[in-house]
């Protein structure tokens, strides 16, 4: 995504919604932090609050997904306020087209959605004058064939493909290459981190296993990669 990350190792959105976890899970030892999913201002305004206040150490990214409606239009339009009022705060910013199930959200492509947020992102940065990296989230197993080559020229800096099947992981990075893959979906210790990026992920993100094994997982995790230990269940 043209910029540096301390670690490869990222919680996914889900875990905070609004920001108010930030500094606790600083320090965690996160690469990287994905805040939401943010549906409208309001929402974001709040999060925007929590993370203006966060010391920056690992990375932040704000996930968002704007309410589709029957007008094109206007759900573009709910894509750029959200994105607008994000430019500045985060240091990517993810549209979340994974819908609530892991399939698309919305009926058009997924490479017509892309298209249509990645020109709006184009707009804003020629805009603003500057870039925050743009994001795609997508669930690799509803992405029909073919499809993800055609994102590089959408306008977005990588994707986050949600998936578990290592052969599907790595299909994905040779389909998105040069984009990076940003991998999550059923990380459950160092081994699997391992295998992902292995498998070519650039990143990787975790949430289940974060939750049920608590502050410190994140910190073995990145110790066991250091030391080339991958404890199968124990990460």
């Amino acid at each position: 995504m043209g910029m540096a990350f301390i670690n490869p190792l990222g919680l996914a959105a889900g875990f905070d919604d609004d920001g108010t976890l930030l500094a606790a899970l600083a320090l965690s030892g996160f690469g990287s932090i994905e805040i939401g999913t943010v549906r409208t201002p309001t929402m974001l305004r709040a999060a925007l609050a929590h993370i203006g206040r966060h010391p920056r150490h690992a990375r932040i990214g704000i996930n968002l997904a704007a309410t589709a409606t029957g007008d094109a239009g206007e759900t573009a339009e709910r894509w750029r306020t959200l994105m607008g009022l994000t430019w500045d705060a985060a240091d990517y910013l993810v549209a979340n087209l994974s819908g609530s199930r892991g399939a698309p959200g919305r009926a058009e492509s997924l490479t017509a959605q892309a298209a249509m947020i990645g020109a709006i992102h184009g707009s804003l940065a020629r805009t603003r004058g500057s870039h925050t990296p743009l994001a795609v989230k997508c669930a690799l197993e509803y992405v029909p064939a073919g499809t993800l080559g055609s994102l590089g020229g959408c306008g977005v800096d990588a994707v986050i493909g949600v998936s578990a099947d290592r052969d599907l992981i790595a299909r994905a990075v040779r389909d998105l290459a040069p984009l990076p893959l940003i991998s999550v979906g059923g990380i459950r210790d160092g081994e699997d981190v391992a295998t992902r990026l292995a498998a070519g992920a650039a990143l990787v993100q975790i949430h289940t296993a974060f939750c049920r094994r608590g502050p410190f997982f994140p910190r073995r995790l990145l110790a066991n990669l250091a030391t080339g230990t991958m404890p199968r269940g124990g990460g």
